[in-house]
């Protein structure tokens, strides 16, 4: 919007951005909560973060590139379904240990 680079195909575009900013937000409010039922310092974040960070941003540069037409791929429907189901994983485990980490 502020640069005069076009973006080439605007629905992978947001499809992406959507997908990642759900995962992300999905993997620190999760980590948040953690640091905060250990009462540990919030230095504590990033390192719990970073590992489980570096899927998802990898296929947001390389689904980003692609709709912004910097790789010509036809193929990133796979790179699409791994996105979601990163996601699915994140989601899925939050909601499941969240269980256990508010009990204690």
């Amino acid at each position: 919007m502020f640069s005069s680079f076009v973006i080439k195909d605007v629905g992978l575009f947001i499809l992406t951005n959507m997908l990642s900013l759900i995962g992300l937000s999905v993997i620190f409010t999760f980590i948040s909560f953690i640091v905060v039922k250990v009462q540990g310092k919030s230095a504590l974040l990033p390192l719990l973060a970073f590992p489980l960070l570096v899927p998802i941003l990898s296929l947001c540069v390389r689904l980003s590139s692609i709709s912004a037409g910097l790789i010509m791929d036809t193929q990133y429907e796979m790179d699409l379904l791994l996105l979601l189901g990163v996601d699915m994983i994140a989601i899925a485990l939050s909601l499941l240990l969240i269980r256990y980490l508010w009990q204690s």
